[in-house]
């Protein structure tokens, strides 16, 4: 579920007094908690982030205090309280299942009965939680099965849509963390589709792209050019930093790409353009665009139509080797470099 459709999704749940608990699950750095709060301050409501990693498994109970010669429990003050944080709200359970099974269990009853102990979870708040996937290598635990029985579960998905929407939109005020998104960045993402979320959970990298890393490059554009490469490389990785400064150095040269798909025949002069524009269509491309842009790469030195015609492949096996511009033009001008 993209991000906008998540957004229309909670703030439809909620309305008209439905407290259906429900479990976000999706990759780190996609924006999982962002969404949540915004819907909050959307519909102008409390919004408490409780991070269950960081609690003990009596913490959500309280501490025993006595009254009239037996133990009452005092909630904690981080759960919601109407007259201190408003009557209506979102209880946001954060990375709930990175808890230890023991803070996890603690949960079934405040999840599914809306209180624990003494403790009830004002009328008109909800009851959202998040967490990353066993295969995302975080750190998870598995959900015990009552605990999960107890959410509606509902997949996030990164959207380059949504996200561009998000970055344009973005207010530019004195918090650091609701600036702008850098124009640079936004153009070499929409430049590079796929490297807006490029994580591979079988690969040990510290760093690597998300919309959390981008908009921490974001940030750094300000830096020195001595320091920008590591730093950027230290929020997105190796790979994604070199592509983007390749991006930076030539982006006010490079041709329309959308036009170039569309039927345009626009062939940059320059090696580095060459590259930046071929790497650039093969990621916005569709199915529909494989034949144009196969008769297009004819147009390019071998080596470079070698290495469009490989990432087209990679992308569109079967529609490649079926255009007809490929066997009627590629093979023909190309065969000799391939065999």
């Amino acid at each position: 579920m993209k991000p906008s459709s998540l957004t229309s999704t909670l703030s439809q749940v909620m309305d008209g007094g439905n407290h259906t608990p429900i479990h976000i699950w999706g990759p780190p750095g996609v924006g999982k908690s962002a969404i949540v709060k915004k819907v909050a301050e959307d519909k102008g409501i409390g919004f408490k982030d409780v991070r269950m990693t960081l609690l003990d498994p009596t913490d959500l109970r309280g501490i025993p205090i006595p009254k009239d010669g037996q133990a009452q429990w005092l909630a904690p003050s981080f759960l919601p309280d109407a007259e201190r944080d408003g009557e209506q709200g979102i209880l946001f359970l954060d990375e709930l299942n990175a808890a230890p099974p023991l803070v996890q269990a603690s949960g079934y009853q405040l999840v599914l009965d809306r209180g624990i102990g003494e403790y009830e979870l004002p009328e008109g708040w909800s009851i959202v939680a998040a967490g990353n996937r066993q295969g995302d290598r975080a750190v998870t635990h598995r959900m015990p099965s009552p605990l999960a029985n107890r959410f509606v579960h509902l997949d996030y998905d990164v959207d380059l849509e949504d996200w561009t929407e998000w970055a344009i939109h973005r207010e530019d005020i004195d918090d650091a963390s609701t600036q702008r998104v850098d124009p640079l960045v936004l153009g070499f993402i929409r430049f590079r589709p796929s490297m807006l979320f490029a994580f591979d959970p079988v690969r040990d990298e510290r760093a690597f792209p998300t919309p959390r890393s981008w908009e921490f490059v974001s940030r750094l554009m300000h830096l020195s050019p001595d320091i920008l490469s590591e730093v950027v490389a230290g929020a997105v990785g190796d790979g994604a930093c070199a592509e983007y400064l390749a991006y930076v150095r030539v982006h006010d040269r490079l041709p329309d790409l959308n036009a170039i798909l569309e039927g345009g025949k626009t062939i940059p002069s320059e090696q580095d353009l060459k590259y930046a524009v071929i790497t650039g269509l093969v990621s916005r491309a569709e199915s529909r665009h494989v034949n144009h842009l196969v008769d297009y790469l004819c147009d390019y030195p071998p080596e470079f139509a070698v290495l469009g015609i490989t990432l087209l492949n990679y992308n569109f096996k079967n529609d490649v080797v079926r255009a007809p511009s490929f066997v009627r033009k590629w093979v023909p001008k190309y065969k000799d470099v391939v065999t």
